[in-house]
Formats: structure tokens, sequence, C-alpha cells
């Protein structure tokens, strides 16, 4: 509710305008001039207006009522947000320093056929604005709480949305990734760990207006705008070997950079909204040539104008063959 009272010398004409928010549906908007009903009929979105002579003393009463609903990301309709009104509503998610945030299940899913919030969200009794879940967060059902409230724990605003068919699809999904990391890993030839001193040193590694950047519990390599990030790689001597790369897909921003391998530019990589909410590797052959009769190359990430490289999260070198015939 809110109230508005007038206090003028002498009474004044003038109109009020008393805006229709765009999420309250038709007919929930009540406005009361001096505890009378005013009849409106305006469209959520727009403006009301009351057009009197106004006295000192005149109240206005206007009383919008709240209501839970999902606003869905742009690109991805099973990604979304929980409102209240006018209120973004996040998810209490426990303490910052919780073990908890290690799992790959930290932040939970709703799983539901019903896209409707209030068939199953619950006030928590002796609380304001605040729901729990009921029966449809996995692992556990949890707390949203209005996001300006939110300080000092663990939250998340965006939250994934599935039913049965669609939950069964992403479990096969999270398999299959992992089956395809174990065996890459059993192929891998040598590997840099961005982020990690020991293994940054052991790969001769040297950043220019570069950062460790972490993200989802693990760290990365940015290299900033005019920076550069180089750093040695093992191969095996006259082999066709692959550098494999791993980002995270969601980044936005400019993100265009070239990749080097012993000066020689392999790939331009732009790594912008490339498939959001996956960690993911992307190959790159290197050339024979560069490999010939060594044991080792250099490779180097070097932004465009403009542009950060990365972040990478993981560098690899298999051979090439082994790609084919055990992944």
């Amino acid at each position: 509710k809110t109230r508005f009272e007038f206090k003028t010398d002498k009474p004044t004409l003038l109109t009020l305008q008393l805006r229709h928010p765009y999420w309250l549906p038709k007919g929930k908007f009540k406005l009361l001039v001096n505890g009378k009903k005013i009849e409106t009929n305006q469209f959520p979105g727009s403006f009301v207006a009351v057009s009197r002579t106004w006295n000192s003393g005149d109240v206005v009463e206007l009383e919008i009522p709240f209501s839970l609903r999902l606003e869905t990301m742009p690109d991805d309709a099973y990604r979304i947000a929980l409102m209240y009104g006018p209120l973004v509503m996040a998810g209490d998610l426990g303490k910052i320093d919780t073990p908890k945030v290690k799992k790959s299940n930290f932040v939970p899913v709703i799983l539901t056929e019903d896209k409707d919030p209030n068939h199953w969200l619950q006030s928590v009794s002796g609380s304001v604005n605040i729901f729990k879940t009921k029966g449809v967060g996995s692992p556990a059902d949890f707390i949203f709480k209005p996001f300006y409230s939110i300080h000092d724990i663990r939250y998340s605003v965006y939250f994934d949305l599935y039913n049965q068919v669609t939950w069964k699809q992403h479990l096969a999904e999270l398999k299959e990734d992992e089956e395809k990391k174990t065996a890459m890993e059993k192929i891998t030839y040598d590997f840099f760990d961005p982020g990690q001193e020991k293994n940054e040193k052991a790969h001769q590694f040297n950043g220019v207006n570069s950062y460790v950047e972490n993200f989802r519990n693990r760290k990365s390599r940015v290299a900033g705008r005019s920076g550069s990030l180089s750093f040695d790689m093992k191969v095996v001597k006259s082999e066709p070997m692959t550098l494999v790369i791993e980002y995270w897909g969601g980044f936005t921003g400019y993100r265009t950079f070239d990749i080097l391998v012993n000066d020689k530019k392999i790939a331009t990589e732009n790594i912008t909204s490339k498939k959001d909410g996956y960690f993911i590797n992307v190959y790159y052959d290197i050339p024979e040539e560069l490999t010939a009769s060594k044991d080792k190359v250099r490779v180097q990430i070097q932004p465009n104008e403009g542009h950060r490289g990365g972040p990478i999260f993981g560098v690899r070198t298999v051979k090439k063959e082994k790609i084919k015939t055990e992944l």
C-alpha cells in the first residue's frame, strides 16, 4: 500500500499520474481518494490519471498487491529468476564458508512440470517477503529472499527449471560429459593448470597484463586488454598433436583472441556466449611442421585490440590419433 496526503495553501487543480506497473494484471489496481474507490480501466504499464481540485488533507491510497512470477532469460526459457511484484528474489544458499560450495549441485535446480511458482512456493511463517520451495528443489528445497536484503551469504538469482523429461536429458548430458572428461585425462600428454603457481612455473608461464580469476571454484588465467599469456607445452616429436583449451561457454563481452604456437597463429577464437552453463573443450590442431624434431612448443594467447584473452581453465596437448580413437 502507498498513501499520499496533500498539503496546500489553497485549493489546487492538477492531475496526479499514478503508474500501473507492467507486472500487475488489469483489474488488480485499487485506488481510493478520501476513502472512496476510484474506478480505473488502465492496462499494465500505463498511467492512471486522477484530475481534480485538491485541498489540504485530501488522501490518496493505492493498493498494488504483489504476486509471484517467473522471468526467463531471453536466450533460455528454462533459466529463470523469481519476482515478487517489483522485487527480485534470490535463493539463500548458506554461509560464505560453506563446504558445500565445492559440490557440482551446490546451486539447486527447480524440478517441476508446473511453471506457476504460486503452486510450489509457500510463505515462511513470521517473515515478510520470504518463501520456501515445496518439494521442487533438487537436491533440497531452499528459501527465497528479496535480493536487496541479501548480504554476507552465498546466493543465486538465476535457477534452472526442469521437468521430468528435460531433467533426464540433463543427467544424461552430465554423465556423458564426465565420461568424456575421464577419457580426455587418460590421453592427455601434457596439462597446463592456469593459476596454480607450481604448475605455471613448470610450464615457464609468462603473463603481460594478466590476472588469475576464480570462477565456480576453479582458477583460470585471463589476458587483459593489450596483454598476453604464454607457456610451454610438451609434445611428441614429429607426431600430429592437438591443443585442447578449456573455457566456460557463458561469458559475455569482448573476448576474441589469437592462439599462436611458436609465434605462428593457428587459430582465432571468440568465446563469447559459446555454450552458456558449461565448461567446454575446444580443439586446435598444431601444424606438424611446428612439432618436427621438438619435444615442446611455446603457446601464446594474444587478445585482439580492445578484447580480452580467456579466461582459460586448462590447456592440454594430446596426440591427434588418440582423439579419433578414444574420445
